[in-house]
């Protein structure tokens, strides 16, 4: 569904924003590793090269028909053991820094770029300001910018904070339809404003978290349907409208002289840029 062409922009009432919320969270929601596992061949690649390697951003090359492609993912973790495995999908400065090093292998070997974003943030722990996670995000921020090959994302799950944006400037980004996106999550909002986490669904009917506002808004390129009351209940047709929406998205991009692409995503985050101020 193109989101500029998008009927479903109608303001939500507080408890369907809350729904959304919920079912963006849900534990059987399709994480980023099965999406990823969809590709054929994938390999794995591993470390940032300065300290370690974080489980929270998955990554290695892959094919998706017969496109070789580097495909990356912020990945949650299904249960107890995994979810802390992946820290429960907040990337440390190592693993920014692994995206930022796969990023440059895309570019020098022309791999188009596909990342799948579903991170409640970045990880705020004292060891991760310690490594310079502020410096680790705006460096992907700034190295994307200009990145010499076609970037697409999706958003899967929730899209918070610097968790979204340092791996979030793309050429083209598609939603599902209950996923979520914001500078931060309800609660933190909640907690700023009213001092308790007691008025998030509040914030989050405030802040518009929602897919069809992110469309309205121009913040994202297309809204992909879910199956029946959400990807949870039908994972791979989920991972299914993915595939589909990717190949457009590659035909649309592939061939297009470089330097026009990247002067459109130029164009891109300065017109975003220039919405957000007005709505400001």
């Amino acid at each position: 569904m193109d989101a500029n062409n998008c009927t479903e922009t109608r303001q939500l009432e507080k408890d369907e924003v809350w729904q959304s919320v919920q079912r963006a969270r849900h534990p059987k929601r399709p994480k980023a590793l099965q999406f990823i596992e969809s590709f054929k061949d994938f390999d794995q690649l591993h470390g940032d090269r300065m300290f370690g390697d974080c489980q929270a951003i998955i990554g290695g090359t892959a094919l998706f028909d017969d496109t070789a492609v580097m495909v990356l993912g912020q990945e949650k973790g299904h249960d107890t053991q995994t979810r802390i495995k992946h820290n429960f999908g907040m990337p440390r400065p190592e693993g920014y820094r692994k995206a930022s090093r796969l990023f440059t292998l895309a570019e020098q070997y022309q791999m188009p770029v596909v990342i799948f974003l579903d991170s409640p943030g970045a990880y705020a722990g004292v060891d991760a300001e310690q490594r310079n996670q502020s410096q680790a995000i705006a460096h992907n921020i700034l190295q994307m910018t200009s990145l010499r090959v076609p970037i697409i994302a999706f958003i899967i799950g929730e899209a918070m904070s610097g968790g979204a944006m340092a791996m979030g400037v793309t050429d083209h980004i598609a939603m599902y339809e209950n996923s979520i996106f914001s500078v931060i999550s309800p609660e933190g909002c909640s907690g700023i404003l009213w001092k308790d986490k007691d008025h998030s669904i509040d914030a989050a009917h405030a802040m518009a978290v929602h897919a069809s506002a992110m469309a309205k808004g121009g913040f994202v390129d297309e809204l992909i349907s879910e199956p029946g009351l959400g990807a949870h209940t039908n994972p791979q047709a989920a991972i299914d409208a993915m595939q589909v929406s990717l190949r457009n998205a590659l035909n649309s991009l592939i061939d297009l002289d470089i330097d026009e692409l990247i002067q459109r995503r130029h164009a891109r985050l300065q017109k975003l840029s220039s919405s957000f101020s007005c709505q400001s």
